[in-house]
């Protein structure tokens, strides 16, 4: 990171603006913030802090203590810090809780903690990264590399400060020591390689614990016996395997036999069949000659069917003639009834006639013409 300008207002000692402009020190890669005992160098100090990390660069100087006694009520305490890291020039502007006047009335206002982080590349395109006062703080460690506590022992070192990092623990040290010369790939390599060792130890414990195990469970005092061992039974798998094959062969011709030897039986199965139904059908010659017979008188009374049909039709007319006669005849004996009946009224009408025998001739011409 290296500082470009710092602009104060209303902050610390200093009531009104202060701008220090270190960009005026571009030519030199180091430079010094001296000057005698209560010059103010260390409000510069909490001035880049507060900026970055929202507090001062000691523990006795809070934020909310930031605000300059000798302020008017209506400035704003606030510091606005532009800085350089890698390609990127960002800019931080911060203002601690504090109360002013109004603008409006009378009385005083509580104005929040604000923060504003933003950033131009190269081309001078300015972006805002964040304007939520808690996120600025997580976004610089982000961008340099360093908490709060490292920046103050490490970049800063205020007066009193300095002894801290000396004093501080060794993990501490080691932290600090880490981020500033870039250390951790090393460290990330370090761990690696233990973790790596100590997995490769792991394994080797497992190995040989299952070593002892197997020497145990198959009885072989060394792993040179049990190698023997191994040779031994390889071979004895080699010969079982060669046995199976010699089987498995044997095995097969069996099968392929067997299935012939069923193609047999079912062609002598076939065989017996066919014989027994010709003896069968040998038995049964004669019964074959009777149906034959049968068939033969059942064709010819076939054809005497016919007649017989002809005959039971003429027989149905016949009878059908006969109850037709039947009944002419009974009709003929009504009208036989009527006739004498009417013969024997003609009598009677007849009489008064002066001449019988031509009543008696009239009567006989009758009886002749009804006989025939």
């Amino acid at each position: 990171m290296k500082p470009l300008k710092l602009t104060l207002r209303a902050f610390g000692p200093y009531a009104n603006e202060q701008i220090v402009d270190f960009s005026l020190l571009s030519g030199s890669n180091f430079f010094l913030i001296h000057g005698p005992t209560g010059a103010r160098k260390t409000s510069i100090f909490d001035a880049i802090s507060f900026a970055l990390y929202g507090s001062a660069s000691g523990d006795l100087r809070g934020g909310k203590n930031l605000r300059s006694d000798y302020a008017s009520e209506d400035c704003k305490t606030e510091v606005d810090f532009t800085f350089k890291s890698c390609d990127k020039i960002y800019r931080i502007i911060r203002s601690p809780e504090q109360e002013i006047t109004k603008k409006r009335g009378d009385g005083t206002r509580i104005l929040p903690s604000a923060a504003t982080l933003s950033s131009t590349d190269e081309n001078g395109n300015t972006q805002v990264l964040t304007a939520k006062t808690e996120e600025v703080a997580c976004k610089i460690i982000d961008i340099i590399g360093f908490k709060n506590e490292q920046f103050r022992q490490i970049v800063l070192l205020p007066q009193g400060e300095f002894r801290r990092f000396l004093v501080a623990e060794s993990k501490d040290r080691e932290a600090i020591l880490e981020t500033i010369f870039k250390t951790q790939l090393y460290s990330n390599i370090e761990n690696f390689l233990k973790e790596y060792s100590n997995r490769l130890k792991n394994d080797y414990g497992n190995c040989k614990f299952q070593k002892q195990q197997l020497l145990e469970h198959t009885g072989c005092e060394n792993a040179e016996a049990l190698t023997q061992q191994i040779v031994a039974l390889a071979n004895q798998i080699a010969e079982t395997e060669q046995m199976v094959r010699e089987q498995t062969l044997k095995l097969d011709t069996s099968h392929l036999k067997l299935s012939n030897a069923k193609i047999t039986a079912a062609a002598f199965k076939e065989h017996a069949e066919a014989k027994t139904d010709l003896q069968k059908l040998v038995g049964q010659r004669e019964e074959v000659k009777r149906w034959e017979q049968d068939i033969e008188s059942a064709s010819q009374a076939n054809l005497i069917n016919e007649v017989y049909k002809v005959a039971e039709e003429a027989f149905a007319q016949l009878d059908k003639a006969k109850t037709e006669a039947a009944d002419a005849t009974k009709i003929l004996q009504l009208e036989k009834e009527n006739l004498a009946e009417l013969s024997n009224k003609l009598k009677k009408e007849l009489k008064e006639f002066d001449s019988p025998e031509s009543i008696e001739e009239i009567l006989g011409i009758l009886g002749k013409k009804l006989r025939s």
